[in-house]
């Protein structure tokens, strides 16, 4: 068995900055490198890490960077097969300003056209033990309601990684919200969400027992809400290096723990220790050894 993960991969380019500059000022930053990245590929790769499997679905273009991507996937153990090619989808990529306090991420948009899931797909994802995506990404695909549908009829997990700029409303999105098992928000998501709903949001997305909440905060951790309550847990201390991909690796270890059977507590506090961890490492994917050594 498996998990299938639906999302965009991307090219990161780290650039060291000492001074991050106001609007309108200039500063002087030096290139360090580019890596494969993108938050749903971070997450697959973070995931395969821990020796389950992941498989990826997306839509790739036919450029060397394309190529990069899908050989560093492979070099990761993350299953491709899910991977199609168009000639007219041009990838994203991420430009990383990293000062010694924080890193600040420019996306920049590629040229991707929505895109049908094809037979194939459908069939590896009603085989999965679960999904793993964005509403945004999601959201691209053509036939999205016979995907939502298929995760209704067989009960999959569907996890969603929920940022500021990866859903455009509650009202807009809650067919996804609504359907999925645990949803994860970047505290800046959540932010979001609860100018929307306000002090009922927490009880308005607890819509069935099985529904999990997360919310990561950074430097005070992270807390998950279920019907039956809340759990709370600091966050480790760290030495930051780089903070890119570390809510990647959070929510890939928790829905790792919730496949192997562990208890909210503990998915959260391995979650919240290796994303720690990967703050100490530079690249979205820093700790997977360390990973690899904890789990297998």
């Amino acid at each position: 068995m498996y998990t299938v993960f639906i999302g965009s991969n991307a090219i990161d380019e780290y650039y060291d900055c000492s001074n991050y500059p106001r609007e309108g000022d200039k500063a002087m930053v030096n290139y360090l490198g580019s890596f494969a990245g993108g938050m749903i590929a971070n997450s697959a790769c973070i995931f395969a890490a821990t020796g389950e499997t992941a498989l990826m679905i997306d839509q790739v273009g036919m450029t060397t960077s394309d190529e990069l991507i899908l050989r560093d996937l492979t070099v990761h153990k993350v299953d491709t097969a899910g991977i199609t090619r168009s000639p007219t989808t041009q990838g994203y990529r991420c430009h990383i300003y990293r000062t010694k306090q924080e890193s600040t991420i420019f996306v920049i948009e590629g040229q991707k056209e929505r895109y049908r899931l094809n037979e194939q797909q459908f069939n590896y994802i009603e085989n999965a033990k679960a999904i793993y995506s964005t509403v945004h990404e999601l959201k691209n695909l053509i036939n999205l309601p016979e995907l939502m549908s298929l995760i209704r009829v067989k009960k999959l997990i569907l996890m969603l990684d929920v940022e500021d700029n990866a859903f455009d409303s509650f009202e807009i999105d809650k067919a996804i919200i609504d359907q999925a098992t645990i949803i994860s928000f970047s505290e800046s998501g959540y932010n979001k969400m609860k100018t929307e709903l306000g002090d009922q949001t927490i009880a308005r997305l607890l819509n069935n027992e099985q529904k999990k909440i997360l919310i990561t905060r950074g430097e005070q951790g992270a807390e998950l809400h279920t019907l039956a309550g809340v759990i709370k847990q600091e966050a480790r201390p760290a030495e930051v290096v780089d903070t890119t991909g570390a809510g990647d690796t959070f929510n890939a270890i928790f829905l790792y723990g919730r496949i192997k059977g562990m208890d909210d507590r503990e998915a959260l506090e391995n979650a919240i220790q290796f994303s720690s961890k990967a703050t100490e490492c530079m690249g979205p994917r820093g700790c997977i050894e360390e990973i690899k050594k904890a789990f297998r």
